[in-house]
């Protein structure tokens, strides 16, 4: 498609691409839902869509996005209200700058199975009601500073536990844990240092008895 149909407000994107069509800066004023699936696209999408003020939903899924870092720069995205971050198997880091997506009311972002920290900048979003992280490790989820998303009403997290069985916990939760998990890191951590100096003295002691007088 050369070109876009006029006013067109909904568009599904599905499939490999080089680049994002020329034709998207056209669309500037009248799009509102926009999801990119399996485009594989490497230079981020975000340079390209940035100036869609009238965007609503934007969903970037199923490795659209191979890069590993998604910046959402001041200004951009003035009326988006929902946010779909999915599948993303290369994405590390996820940044909102201060006046970003200012109006951002749902945020879900994973699986991002290389994405170890929180993403940054959240603490700006100040009307997000729901944020959901989907299928990330109990190792993530334990071991995070929340103090940025203490303003948001509903935080979620999806996970598998032990069993491989999908599970859901909210982020008060979690808290109520946290704690409880660290301390028992640290001692498992501190028992496997003194098993392995425990096992190391029994060696140098049995070297040492067996040396000839």
């Amino acid at each position: 498609m050369s070109s876009p149909p006029k006013f067109l407000r909904n568009i599904n994107l599905v499939g490999r691409q080089k680049k994002l069509p020329e034709w998207f800066t056209h669309l500037q004023s009248t799009l509102v839902k926009l999801r990119l699936q399996y485009s594989m696209l490497e230079d981020d999408p975000l340079e390209v869509l940035q100036n869609m003020h009238n965007l609503l939903h934007l969903q970037i899924s199923n490795n659209a996005y191979v890069g590993e870092q998604l910046c959402f720069k001041d200004g951009m995205f003035p009326k988006l209200k929902k946010l779909h971050l999915i599948h993303l198997s290369r994405l590390r880091s996820l940044i909102t700058e201060e006046t970003a997506l200012p109006m951002l009311e749902e945020l879900w972002v994973g699986p991002c199975p290389e994405m170890k920290d929180l993403p940054s900048g959240l603490q700006h979003l100040k009307k997000l009601k729901t944020l959901v992280f989907n299928l990330f490790t109990l190792e993530f989820i334990f071991f995070q500073d929340f103090q940025t998303v203490s303003h948001v009403p509903l935080v979620g997290f999806i996970y598998k536990d032990v069993e491989g069985e999908i599970k859901w916990i909210t982020l008060p939760d979690i808290l109520s844990h946290q704690q409880e998990w660290i301390q028992e890191d640290e001692e498992e951590k501190e028992e496997a240092t003194c098993g392995t100096t425990i096992h190391e003295k029994t060696d140098q002691q049995v070297i040492a008895f067996n040396l000839p007088l």
